[in-house]
């Protein structure tokens, strides 16, 4: 075996081994991600919940302001909950894990995140080697959300070393594999602007789309997680238009944008959206941040790549964004092999739209697209 992340035939063994616990029969696995699930046993919280540190999550609880939630009732907005996952690890000695937040949890604004036993920090499962349960923190920010026990709010990923590009691996790739466009034609490395030279790449804020964008309304309506293209979105989001080359967004708003860069990823790496520079701008660009193989790729090789969609939340002030700006950072990362479907081959691809024109934002699935939009 190589290094880099696990691809999904090698989670299938873990699987099959028993060092992945607790999986249902319907599982998903994506090409380099699993799909972790919730139990029924969840609670809601008095306030946030902290990494557990040199102890077990149970203990963590004991010491936190909680009380029993019945999942026939809805998740209120702006509270925190602690669900129990139906997974468990054992990994081998050269194995660890990370998590990530589904795209669909990110788009409607839920705050996923998952603690482990002994780890003292979010969404991983380390060192190498980790054996022990998982538990999802959920935190709506939009609105209230009804949820089922084996939903799935998190994914996790599996890695045997460092996957991350260096500069000259960017460069080397970006080029040979066409790793941006603009919708007509691949970008060269050289094109690209703002670039900081450490591997990582930035992506710029597209407001061309007649619906430049879509801000949460912050609504009491309860969403139910489980419905698929249900709802109209005109009854939790206001959509935008472009004043000049801007849009105008408000303190602890939550808005969701697209990029003007095109993203391919090839089957043979992975991408990962990570957290923004703060001397770019106050505020957050994503809520979800992985982006499996073969996104933008085509069935067979021939795809043209996709706009990544932000979940921008603002902090501390109101705030102008404008067309162009530099609103995400992401980095591509290696697989050890590539899987054996890659994501646009997938028919439980949520999200593998081919954009032929400038089209809105793609929201969560479970809302249509209004015809007035």
């Amino acid at each position: 075996m190589g290094y880099g992340a696990l691809p999904m035939q090698t989670i299938r063994e873990m699987i099959e081994r028993k060092q992945i616990n607790g999986v249902p029969p319907e599982v998903i696995i994506s090409p380099a991600s699993f799909d972790l699930t919730i139990s029924q046993e969840a609670y809601r919280l008095e306030e946030g919940f902290p990494p557990p540190r040199n102890e077990a999550v149970r203990e963590t609880l004991r010491q936190i302001g909680h009380s029993p939630h019945d999942l026939a009732y809805p998740l209120e907005r702006g509270v925190t909950y602690l669900i129990r996952l139906n997974q468990s690890l054992a990994l081998q000695n050269d194995v660890y894990g990370y998590c990530n937040p589904k795209s669909t949890s990110g788009r409607n604004f839920v705050r996923a995140r998952v603690v482990a036993d002994f780890v003292d920090r979010y969404d991983s499962a380390e060192p190498a080697g980790y054996q022990g349960g998982l538990w999802q923190i959920l935190r709506p920010r939009a609105y209230p959300l009804k949820i089922e026990p084996g939903q799935s709010f998190s994914q996790i990923r599996f890695f045997n070393h460092n996957t991350r590009f260096s500069l000259n691996d960017l460069i080397r790739y970006f080029d040979h594999d066409r790793l941006f466009g603009n919708g007509n034609r691949s970008l060269s490395y050289e094109e690209l602007q703002n670039k900081d030279r450490d591997g990582t790449l930035n992506l710029r804020l597209d407001l061309g789309a007649k619906v430049a964008g879509w801000e949460c309304l912050g609504v009491n309506r309860v969403l139910e997680f489980g419905q698929n293209q249900h709802y109209n979105p005109l009854e939790f989001f206001r959509p935008m238009r472009i004043d000049r080359d801007r849009v105008h967004l408000r303190k602890e708003g939550h808005y969701l944008f697209q990029t003007k860069e095109w993203v391919r990823v090839p089957p043979w790496l992975a991408l990962e959206m990570i957290s923004m520079d703060r001397r770019f701008g106050d505020f957050i660009s994503h809520e979800a941040g992985f982006i499996d193989p073969g996104w933008g790729w085509g069935k067979d090789g021939a795809g043209r790549g996709r706009p990544l969609v932000l979940e921008v939340i603002t902090v501390n002030e109101d705030m102008p964004f404008y067309d162009g700006q530099i609103a995400a950072r992401v980095w591509y990362e290696r697989m050890v092999e590539r899987p054996d479907q890659w994501y646009d081959q997938l028919a439980t691809a949520s999200y593998a739209i081919d954009h032929t024109d400038r089209r809105p934002p793609q929201l969560a699935r479970q809302f249509r697209m209004p015809e007035s939009v």
